[in-house]
């Protein structure tokens, strides 16, 4: 069981499923808003990597809506017939203008008509065989419907008479189109007939049955930003002069390269042409609840007994429990249970094992504490007590700033530890992630257990379900090396951490496989990661929890053009997280800001916060080092942070590693 248990969890890709996803699919809690038969115009489906675009589209398309696996199918799901297309990216970034000429259009509508075909005859061949709750009236003979009287002349292949042969013969034609275009001198050039007037025939003689004479049909189009801009212009054409038959959407990353332009010189105008569907537009609370359903249907299987106490199999992929689902008393079950399976340690708790143990309460005595207190004979226990964890790591941070002396915060102590109360410490309660974490860098510890708990996961993932499942199958692999999963398994704090380390390294490992740009993209990540994490080993804690930043520009557009393209890769591909807007406008006719923070899910490997709490700006010159610049250039940069950290060992800085390791040479 624990193979088989790790290996579910390890399954977090549309390509690991079959393209019926019907009864896999856990619905979005959103699900009502974004529901696909809702539109009757085209949708634009953003997300970010890893965010469902694939599995959402499947969802929506023939091959799970007209699945074996449903019955009594009503008459309502003929209303809108999706049809999957998920182009080559290798062969149609060879389809361009510099190749073909003028002809590069035909080569490539040809391409786009070729695998519609074969959708249509998938199309057919599911629903001959599907289960509908009314009289289908010819159904089983439905894919053998003979096709158009002048299609086969049109595709140069006369075999062709039913929509049944559709399969073949895309795939026929598929082989004659890919030979052409790898060698035109040695292959006959094919037919290109008009594309969209043959699938608008083949369309039409389907909507002779009754049962479709009011059917839509939508071809969903993945990974639209693959494509090449010309292409994109031709489909948005398509998309701005379409048909009440045939309706083409599409789906792209989320600040991908997305064209709007068409042929004309009019732009797809959102609301007019087209919707847009975000489907990372969750509430922090819905995540939860849909990160803990998902948790909870990938273990049920394997346990009885209390994990069968939620009955979710059935509801989460049900369109009509979605109201259901929403309710407050299903949430907090269902949460409950995600808690308990990854339980947490409070801030306050994690402070109390600080002081438990040897190798770390020396750092906040020794390192921390004493150094501040050269000039007096004070003993640095004095400003510890076990019995007030929090109030002893904050007095480590306090005895740093020269606004309090000594003296002072030690009378504010003895009060505390005499009448158990003192207000003195309640402003400061802020900085206690701050120097948990130094406490714990400064220890050399890469296991620090702030990166646990089912809650603070969903924040690390930030609305990503597939960040959230390969943290969870880390979790299993660690639990399986200490203990047998079994009924009524937790994962432990420590074991979390652990994972939480390990997944975050690799994630770091895996930047340099993102696009084109993924060795550049890992370099930032880097430095970026590197310099967050310089800013979190100041004693003082002034700014503690940096991990976001914005840009003193009035505008993304103001940047050098090497900059701009490397930000929007880095957003492109979720590395950075984007936010808009800022909380500190003075009025509404200020500019809106663009805040960017490094994805939490990088922060345990390099032990910086996953929360967005404080905000460093940076010129713009301060990202051209960062993004672009050499090794001795970030140094320099990095120097005069580094030295708030400590003098002494700031000269030996001369590369990225004396950086994070060097500063704390004293420690």
């Amino acid at each position: 069981m624990d193979s088989d248990l790790i290996k579910d969890f390890s399954k977090n890709r549309a390509e690991e499923f079959p393209i019926d996803v019907w009864g896999l699919y856990v619905l979005p809690p959103q699900y009502d808003s974004i529901n696909l038969a809702n539109f009757d115009k085209a949708v634009m489906v953003e997300g970010g990597r890893g965010s469902g675009k694939t599995m959402f589209l499947r969802y929506h398309c023939h091959d799970s809506r007209f699945s074996p696996k449903r019955s009594d199918i009503n008459a309502e799901e003929l209303t809108k017939i999706g049809l999957y297309f998920r182009p080559d990216t290798h062969f149609c970034s060879s389809i361009t203008s510099n190749i073909y000429g003028s002809d590069w259009e035909k080569v490539f509508a040809h391409y786009f008509l070729i695998n519609i075909i074969k959708e249509l005859g998938r199309f057919t061949q599911n629903l001959s065989k599907c289960d509908f709750s009314f009289q289908f009236k010819d159904q089983a003979s439905f894919s053998t419907f003979a096709l158009p009287s002048q299609f086969s002349e049109r595709m140069g292949n006369e075999k062709a008479t039913s929509f049944s042969q559709l399969i073949d013969l895309s795939e026929k034609n598929l082989q004659i189109l890919n030979d052409w275009v790898n060698d035109p001198d040695s292959f006959p050039r094919p037919k290109f007939p008009d594309a969209r007037s043959v699938i608008e025939s083949l369309i039409g003689k389907l909507k002779y049955t009754p049962e479709l004479s009011a059917s839509k049909f939508i071809v969903y189009i993945d990974e639209f930003e693959n494509l090449t801009k010309d292409q994109q212009r031709l489909l948005n054409t398509w998309i701005k002069h379409g048909t009440q038959n045939l309706i083409i959407s599409a789906a792209y990353k989320k600040y991908g390269a997305v064209s709007r332009e068409t042929y004309s010189n009019e732009l797809l105008v959102h609301r007019n042409d087209y919707r847009k569907i975000d489907l990372e537009d969750f509430s922090d609370e819905d995540f939860r609840t849909f990160a803990a359903e998902v948790l909870y249907r990938k273990l049920s299987p394997y346990f009885n007994g209390d994990y069968k106490t939620i009955k979710t199999e059935d509801i989460l992929v049900d369109e009509d429990s979605i109201s259901y689902r929403g309710s407050q008393q299903y949430k907090d079950r269902v949460t409950d249970f995600a808690r308990k399976f990854l339980p947490s340690t409070s801030y306050e708790s994690i402070a109390q094992e600080i002081l438990e143990d040897t190798t770390l309460r020396k750092r906040l005595t020794d390192f921390l504490i004493k150094p501040s207190l050269s000039d007096s004979h004070m003993d640095p226990e004095s400003y510890v007590s076990v019995d007030y964890p929090v109030e002893s790591l904050l007095n480590g941070v306090l005895l740093n700033r020269k606004n309090f002396s000594t003296e002072e915060i030690l009378e504010h102590f003895e009060r505390l530890k005499l009448s158990g109360k003192n207000e003195f410490y309640k402003p400061y309660k802020d900085v206690l992630v701050g120097v948990i974490l130094w406490i714990y860098i400064s220890a050399g510890r890469r296991t620090i257990p702030i990166y646990s708990g089912f809650d603070r996961i969903c924040l690390m993932a930030r609305s990503n379900l597939r960040h959230f499942l390969e943290f969870c199958h880390q979790c299993l692999v660690e639990q399986k090396k200490n203990t047998a999963l079994r009924e009524g398994i937790f994962v432990p704090v420590k074991a979390q951490a652990t994972a939480a380390r390990k997944n975050s390294e690799q994630e770091v490992e895996k930047v340099v496989e993102l696009g084109r740009y993924g060795n550049n993209l890992r370099f930032i990540v880097n430095r970026l990661g590197v310099f967050f994490q310089l800013l979190q080993k100041r004693k003082s804690q002034s700014e503690p929890e940096v991990a976001h930043f914005g840009i003193e520009a009035a505008t993304v557009e103001q940047l050098p053009e090497d900059i701009r393209v490397l930000l929007d890769e880095l957003k492109v591909w979720s590395v950075l997280i984007e936010y808009t807007g800022s909380t500190k406008k003075k009025s509404h006719l200020d500019l809106d800001t663009h805040e960017y923070m490094l994805h939490p899910m990088f922060s345990p490997n390099f032990s910086i916060t996953f929360r967005k709490i404080r905000k460093h700006m940076f010129s713009v010159d301060d990202l051209r080092i960062i993004f672009c610049g050499s090794e001795r250039e970030f140094v320099e940069f990095c120097k005069p942070y580094a030295s708030r950290v400590s003098e002494k060992n700031n000269r030996k800085l001369q590369t990225v590693n004396d950086i994070q390791g060097s500063l704390f040479d004293e420690v």
